[in-house]
């Protein structure tokens, strides 16, 4: 039951920070607070899928059923979270523009390839991994630690600015506009095997 309480309130806290970011003019200023809500999610250790996925492939040992059960409860969590922000978000004042801008947003991913779809899906994953790699570190007081953590909210700017597909913002966008489709399987396959790119990548020898 906590897992599916941290994966839903995950959900919520994503869905508000996509939800201003689409609201805001300035995409520097909308990247700022998306970032600012991502790294609040992962601070209080709300349930994201491509985290949890993260960091169980970080984190040796993990049963294997356990990590899918982690994984499956952690998606529907991030969905129903997200739902929940769609439904509150329309009936608000300032529904009608995050709905607008929304739909500029679809149009221009919908666009693009189902390849596509999935390289900006897998990059987001990589990039999600390697923000828990940075925060999962040692810590130190020195100039290369605190640069190593500010590149956490650098990643998470990226994230926005370059439009990745990260799952959880994804689907709070495509459930706010009625256009969830089979896209979402290719976002969360995608997330699932960025973050796997750098733990294959260390046995090579």
């Amino acid at each position: 039951m906590h897992e599916i309480i941290q994966a839903v309130l995950g959900g919520i806290i994503m869905s508000l920070g996509t939800a201003i970011a689409i609201y805001v003019d300035n995409e520097i200023v909308g990247a700022f607070i998306f970032a600012s809500f991502l790294c609040f999610a992962f601070v209080w250790h709300f349930n994201l899928f491509s985290w949890v996925a993260s960091y169980s492939t970080y984190h040796k040992g993990v049963h294997f059923k356990k990590h899918i059960s982690t994984l499956l409860l952690t998606w529907f969590g991030n969905f129903t979270g997200a739902a929940i922000s769609v439904a509150i978000f329309q009936q608000m004042p300032i529904g009608d523009d995050i709905s607008r801008k929304a739909v500029q947003i679809c149009e221009g991913r919908i666009n693009n390839t189902p390849w596509g779809v999935f390289i900006m899906s897998v990059i987001a994953g990589f990039l999600m991994y390697a923000m828990l790699k940075h925060y999962s570190g040692p810590y130190s007081v020195t100039l290369l630690h605190t640069l190593s953590q500010l590149s956490i909210f650098g990643m998470a700017m990226a994230i926005w600015i370059c439009g990745f597909e990260e799952l959880t913002s994804d689907m709070f966008i495509f459930t706010y506009t009625g256009a969830f489709t089979i896209r979402m399987a290719l976002v969360t396959i995608g997330n699932l095997l960025g973050t796997m790119i750098i733990p294959l990548a260390n046995r090579i020898e």
